[in-house]
């Protein structure tokens, strides 16, 4: 007994051209590849940003021949904000 086999994309199968193949998956999953592209897209800008802005942090050490903690405690007390508690001190009320 032979079943008929009524899909779109199973008949396609072997028979099919893959090009459409291709077509009539990417119409019906064009939501999921968007979403997935896009989310790479985000993840490629957040590691871009992390390496820029690396980038601009050694860039800063070696003009001005610091040590990299030295930069990093220049930058935060060079702004109005006190500077930040380390983790020995304490909060007296």
């Amino acid at each position: 007994m032979e079943y008929a086999d009524t899909g779109l994309v199973g008949s396609l199968g072997s028979q099919g051209s893959p090009l459409l193949t291709f077509v009539v998956t990417f119409v019906c999953f064009r939501d999921a590849i968007v979403l997935l592209v896009g989310v790479e897209i985000t993840i490629c800008s957040v590691c871009c940003m992390f390496l820029l802005a690396g980038n601009i942090l050694s860039a800063l050490v070696a003009e001005l021949e610091l040590e990299p903690t030295s930069v990093i405690s220049k930058i935060s007390s060079s702004s109005d904000e006190p500077p930040a508690l380390t983790s020995t001190e304490f909060i007296e009320f």
